[in-house]
């Protein structure tokens, strides 16, 4: 084939992947809402499972408006000081991660060559990508659920051990296996980091930040060749191999350092200003209260709708029966239960609606509604709600979660309702502290919370961390 056919294999997806990617591939719902867009945005979002920023057309005139209060954009809005630290921090660690990259790629089949023989030195330089492909994937779910910094830092950590084990040992089918976990800790840590990036910043600043560690990051891979060649002709000739095995185990130790590097990089980034675990939604302007603490609140009267009568008297009326002699009311299955729901289509709503009115009326408890919108801290200038929330909850959304409240109230069910601002990673634990400080019976999910797409693992979370406590799954319409 030569070496012109292998490039004209590499423009393949000039011709294959660009096409489909511009016919195919969904723009952001979050873009296109702030445009104005809603209609495309609701279909889009119904068949991605992203949730809408605003809700309705009327919220369409100022849905630009957040993003004008969050910040300088692009490069501007990256290198100020609110993100400096950071990008620094990042772009420092997108360039150890190349760097270990593209010195295995490109001196690994030279430095196990003399000892295992060209073919072999080859076979496991293509089970290290096959691990970078196959762990990044595993890495990655673990990421959506833990949050990436402790992943991407453990994956460093991984190429840095396994790349020093690449030493230890001259067995072909030992190598294999540790060239897997090699893969995961060197090309499979990188994929993983422009995923960390990209949730990192705020939507504005988003594009600017993974272009800067993707070229940043070069860097490190245009160094990490010419550095393992100066290691490599210092220390692994092919006489100095032949003569003696280990003659190259200094140039292993060197990108495995160069991993450990990364992994403290990792370590050391804060945590960002625009993913709080929790943020309960203001109507007065408090001020966050300081320090790392793990939930931020911000004191609220929730929305709030109850009854005297029906079920929800059942505590009276054990008094009563008690004062007079007479039997007890039989115990209630439940006391207390939880329903989350998550901004999604009507429809879905009014079916977690039914399923709460079913269960209020057959158990005769009480009903704490949880509406997750979701949300993030802008910067103390721009702080329009006072408690540093900017989350999208119009008056539509308010006007929703008022109406399911005093549908239960109606119903005889003593209902309460409460909304809160949540980034993709806190939902699960926002239930879980809302769930503990209501001191629930029943946790119930809405299908938007456990089914689609990026918030699948919220039900895994939940039953992980309260397996005492049942979780209803509400079905979804069909």
């Amino acid at each position: 084939m030569g070496w012109t056919g292998l490039f004209r294999i590499g423009a393949l997806p000039l011709v294959t992947l660009l096409p489909l990617a511009y016919l195919k591939m969904p723009e952001s719902v979050s873009w296109l809402v702030s445009r104005g867009r809603i209609e495309q945005a609701r279909v889009i979002s119904a068949k991605t499972g992203m949730p809408l920023t605003a809700e309705t057309a009327s919220t369409a005139a100022t849905a630009a408006e957040p993003a004008k209060q969050q910040g300088a954009p692009g490069f501007a809005g990256l290198f100020s000081s609110y993100y400096l630290l950071a990008t620094i921090l990042l772009g420092l660690m997108s360039f150890t991660g190349l760097m270990v990259v593209y010195m295995l790629q490109t001196w690994l089949p030279t430095l196990l060559g003399p000892l295992l023989g060209s073919s072999s030195a080859l076979w496991i330089l293509f089970f290290v990508n096959a691990g970078a492909a196959v762990g990044a994937l595993f890495a990655s779910r673990a990421a959506d659920r833990f949050g990436p910094k402790p992943v991407v830092a453990a994956c460093f950590l991984v190429g840095a051990v396994f790349i020093f084990l690449l030493t230890t040992t001259r067995s072909v089918g030992l190598l294999v296996p540790i060239a897997l976990l090699v893969g995961l800790g060197s090309s499979g840590t990188q994929i993983l980091i422009y995923g960390m990036v990209a949730n990192y910043y705020r939507t504005n600043v988003r594009g600017a930040a993974v272009a800067w560690c993707a070229g940043f990051g070069r860097l490190g891979g245009v160094g990490g060749p010419y550095l393992g060649g100066i290691l490599a002709a210092t220390f692994a000739t092919t006489a100095q191999v032949t003569a003696n095995p280990s003659a190259g185990n200094p140039v292993f130790y060197v990108i495995a350092g160069v991993a450990v590097l990364g992994m403290a990089f990792c370590l050391v980034v804060p945590r960002s200003k625009d993913h709080p675990v929790a943020v309960q939604l203001a109507q007065t302007a408090p001020s966050v209260p300081p320090g790392p603490a793990p939930v931020i609140t911000a004191p609220t009267p929730p929305i709030a709708a109850s009854t005297t009568s029906g079920p929800a008297a059942a505590p009276a009326a054990d008094s009563a029966a008690r004062a007079t002699g007479s039997p007890l009311p039989r115990p209630r299955l439940y006391s207390r239960i939880l329903v989350a729901i998550d901004p999604t289509p009507t429809r879905e709503h009014e079916q977690v609606m039914r399923r709460c009115h079913e269960l209020g009326q057959i158990t005769g408890a009480s009903i704490h509604v949880l509406y997750v919108a979701p949300g993030h801290v802008v910067p103390q200038s721009d702080r329009s709600l006072g408690s540093g929330v900017d989350a999208d909850v119009g008056a539509a959304d308010r006007a929703a979660m008022q109406s399911f409240v005093d549908s239960l109230a109606a119903s005889g069910i003593e209902a309460h309702g409460e909304i809160v601002a949540a980034t993709e990673h806190d939902i699960a634990q926002v239930i879980l502290d809302r769930a503990t400080e209501h001191d629930v019976d029943l946790i119930v999910l809405g299908h938007e919370l456990h089914v689609k797409g990026r918030h699948a693992h919220v039900a895994e979370r939940v039953l992980d961390s309260h397996p005492h406590r049942s979780i209803l799954l509400a079905k979804p319409p069909a």
